[in-house]
């Protein structure tokens, strides 16, 4: 029997406007969370846990689901999403939108960490 790829359970994000900024920095520059996004946190998973890329990865799109409430995925952000096996992504976030986002949002968005 095939057995098919299953979503990944997304980790839980802390914001910095609902938890504060001091603290989510302060646990951030201590080991337990990990910054995916601009004001957002989630916990540093177990080093036998998915790859350092993935872990990273799968916290940005929690965000961005936090963020965006439920938004379309599409591309590697997608696979990803779903299960599927692939190669290290690009570091975005692939959203399907019919909007046009602010042009500071938009920038933030598509840069990956580390390249600003």
């Amino acid at each position: 029997m095939q057995r098919w790829p299953t979503p990944r359970e997304l980790p839980p994000v802390l914001l910095a406007s609902e938890h504060g900024k001091d603290a989510l920095r302060t646990a951030a520059r201590g080991g337990s969370l990990l910054r995916v996004a601009r004001g957002a946190y989630v916990a540093r998973p177990d080093r036998d846990a998915w790859e350092p890329e993935c872990a990273l990865a799968m916290g940005r799109i929690a965000a961005a689901d936090h963020r965006l409430g439920e938004p379309v995925f599409s591309h590697v952000t997608a696979a990803m999403r779903h299960g599927c096996w692939n190669l290290p992504g690009d570091g975005l976030v692939h959203i399907v939108s019919s909007t046009r986002p602010h042009k500071r949002h938009a920038r933030a968005a598509a840069t990956p960490r580390g390249s600003r």
